[in-house]
């Protein structure tokens, strides 16, 4: 299992735009072949900043998620919306 978080903080003008595109992203990956979990949330006191939890029953489904078109279209949309490069962590189980 593969299991991931990525926080993103986008620009103070794109809040809601990227809200509503993100939240575009989760029945398309929930519905992925080998998705366990794929939820959005956002920061309570920030709300520029967002994060992805992310579980794939495999290191390929998360490899086949990574180039699904609206994940193609977002890392081209990089500098319109984010503030600073996403921060992607791997996690593991303690």
């Amino acid at each position: 299992m593969k299991v991931l978080a990525v926080t993103i903080r986008v620009k103070a003008d794109k809040i809601e735009e990227a809200r509503k595109f993100f939240r575009q992203f989760l029945a398309p990956s929930r519905a992925e072949v080998g998705c366990i979990q794929y939820d959005l949330f956002q920061c309570d006191t920030d709300p520029q900043v967002f994060y992805f939890f992310e579980k794939w029953a495999s290191e390929g489904a998360f490899k086949s998620h990574s180039q699904q078109p609206f994940l193609v279209e977002f890392r081209k949309r990089y500098p319109e919306i984010l503030e600073v490069p996403n921060q992607i962590m791997w996690l593991s189980p303690v």
